[in-house]
């Protein structure tokens, strides 16, 4: 059951309750319990793997012959291109969550990415900074918004969602379950930033894992970074053909329903 607002307030309430109304030699160990509980509520929001406030799904059996290779922050003309034609090169198929307004951008691009196999997903609306600290209803006029400008363009409504930054809060299963969106994650990345951190796009080809859901980036914040990231993705395509790994769509790593 995941942590819901009411969940927070009424430990928060109780906690508060604890301190003023005990006895001084109980405060401590009461100030003690409440940093714990806000250093856990700290981890479920910067760790989505750890599923505090809902169901994520980010990973499958490691013996599986499959994995799954996704991009979020696209699309990018100056990069998305080239993923595509890498990807027919090396018969894979990924997943690619965009963000709603790019979509809205760049629809030729989306459709040219749909139509080649891959899967389309929801990374919200505008990927903003702020955006974990939306409540319930702001999440769902954001998220819903995205869905429908990326339905227009495929013709089939993404339940697919990976959070901005990956950063979780307790509205955002509330709000995917009303929309009967599936929160999505991943166990392997390499903290690229965006394609921003040069040095680490060249650790790349170690994603390749068995049952893996790879995070990368589709967008170029530093065109000069554009080389290195493509050199580095094909050595990721060759070391998966190497170890038997077929790169297929999120949806299909991890028998879930990609659209409604």
């Amino acid at each position: 059951m995941p942590i819901t607002p009411f969940h927070v307030w009424i430990i928060t309430y109780a906690l508060s309750c604890a301190f003023f109304f005990t006895t001084p030699w109980l405060r401590g160990p009461v100030i003690g319990i409440a940093l714990l509980h806000l250093v856990v509520f700290l981890w479920g929001i910067v760790n989505i793997r750890s599923q505090f406030f809902g169901k994520v799904f980010y990973c499958t059996a490691t013996e599986s012959k499959k994995t799954a290779l996704t991009f979020d922050d696209g699309p990018d003309p100056n990069l998305t291109v080239d993923i595509l034609d890498l990807l027919k090169r090396y018969e894979a198929k990924a997943t690619f969550f965009v963000i709603g307004k790019r979509a809205e951008q760049y629809p030729d691009l989306v459709k040219q990415t749909f139509d080649a196999g891959h899967c389309i997903a929801c990374h919200d609306l505008t990927h903003a900074y702020g955006a974990n600290f939306r409540m319930t209803k702001a999440l769902m006029r954001d998220i819903a918004a995205a869905q429908l400008i990326t339905q227009r363009i495929i013709g089939v409504r993404p339940l697919l969602y990976r959070p901005p930054v990956g950063l979780m809060n307790p509205h955002v299963p509330l709000a995917l379950m009303r929309l009967r969106m599936t929160c999505i994650g991943w166990n392997r990345r390499v903290g690229d930033a965006g394609n921003r951190r040069r040095k680490t796009l060249y650790d790349i080809p170690k994603l390749a894992k068995p049952g893996s859901v790879v995070l990368l980036h589709d967008c170029l914040p530093k065109p000069e970074n554009k080389t290195v990231f493509l050199e580095q993705l094909e050595l990721l395509l060759k070391a998966l053909r190497k170890r038997g790994l077929k790169p297929v769509g999120v949806d299909e790593l991890l028998d879930i329903r990609a659209y409604g």
